[in-house]
Parts: C-alpha cells; structure tokens; sequence
C-alpha cells in the first residue's frame, strides 16, 4: 500500500523523497490507520475503504508539512492546480481570492474529511449490561 500512497501524492502534485519523508509518510499512515479502525469499529481495512485511507494518509501528510512550514510555496502551487480522478474534478487555481495557503487548506481537508464514505464499513459496537 506504500506505492499507492506515494503515487497518489504525486499525482496531487508533491515531489515525494523516501529519505526525507518516508519516517512522517509512515507515522501518519499509522495515524489514518488507527482513526480508520476506531471510527468503524474494526481490526482490519477493508479493501474496499483503501483509497479513502490513501487519501487520508496523504492529507494528514500534506497537513503536517504545511502547518510545519515544510511545504514550500511552489510545492503549494504544484498540489494546488487541478486534480481530477474519474468524473470528478477540483480545480483551485483559478479563485483568485484565496492564498496558496487557503488553497491547499481546503484540498488537504477534501483529503482528510471522508467520514460520509467510512460509515458504509462502520460496525455497531455493543455495550454490555448497565
């Protein structure tokens, strides 16, 4: 699952290097994965739901390198243009009224905010007797 996230971080535009990100790629894998599998109730992910944690992952990454000041302007402006996946399209760069900050804020947030499609994969967890 590594090669999907690193692909997907390149197709969002970041110039991914194993020596230097490969230790916060990891940690925050582990993160997405952790919140994953206690928003639904599980002990595994189910197939099904990997490409919302690949995109979860590489929000959480995309996050802490921004709000860490590790993003570079011109990283921002290279994730920031257009992506499109299927028929779906976002595009950024054309509001003119946003920073790049603003920009990709809100992309590494439509990354991040996916707990309408984990819910289809949520279990109930049953508490005992009171």
């Amino acid at each position: 699952m590594y090669d999907s996230i690193v692909e997907r971080l390149t197709a969002l535009g970041f110039s991914y290097d194993s020596e230097s990100d490969d230790t916060l790629l990891i940690e925050e894998a582990e993160r997405a994965k952790a919140f994953i599998l206690s928003f639904c109730n599980l002990n595994s992910i189910p197939a099904a739901a990997e490409p919302v944690y690949i995109d979860i992952v590489c929000g959480y990454f995309l996050r802490n390198r921004l709000y860490n000041g590790n993003l570079s302007e011109s990283g921002i402006s290279d994730i920031v243009g257009k992506i499109t996946e299927g028929d779906v399209s976002v595009e950024y760069a054309s509001d003119k009224s946003l920073s790049l900050y603003e920009k990709a804020d809100r992309l590494i947030s439509s990354l991040i905010d996916r707990k309408a499609e984990l819910l289809a994969f949520r279990k109930i967890k049953w508490q005992g007797e009171v």
